[in-house]
């Protein structure tokens, strides 16, 4: 999806989310109006549901995700230093839809533990 179509479809779909629509409404809605929202190939359940659960909306590049194809905790992740790239959603919206949607992975307090820069806390990129 080119650079102005996801700065302008991304904020909509997190939006939306918020509002209580799934990702299988969401994935519909977009795929309705194609015209609206371009499709970055095809609007799927699965795109919309990677769109909600992807830090790189943050601003930050993240490495270490997934392990073997396994989604790992936010945790595990690894975190750029700085910013990348300019945000398109806040923390409190990406994280409200990343546990909403893997509430096995919420970190509690207890097991972050020290925080070095890079490394992700339960709220996002250690400052």
């Amino acid at each position: 999806m080119p650079d102005e179509d996801c700065a302008r479809v991304v904020p909509v779909i997190f939006r939306w989310y918020h509002d209580g629509h799934g990702p299988s409404a969401i994935a519909a809605r977009l795929a309705a109006e194609p015209d609206l929202y371009p499709p970055p190939g095809r609007w799927t359940v699965k795109v919309a549901r990677g769109l909600l659960t992807n830090p790189a909306y943050l601003g930050y590049v993240v490495h270490g995700r997934t392990h073997h194809g396994v989604p790992q905790p936010p945790r595990q992740w690894t975190w750029s230093l700085d910013q990348a790239h300019p945000a398109l959603v806040g923390p409190a919206q990406f994280w409200g839809s990343y546990y909403r949607l893997h509430p096995g992975h919420r970190t509690r307090p207890a097991e972050v533990g020290p925080q070095r820069p890079g490394v992700a806390s339960a709220d996002g990129p250690s400052e």
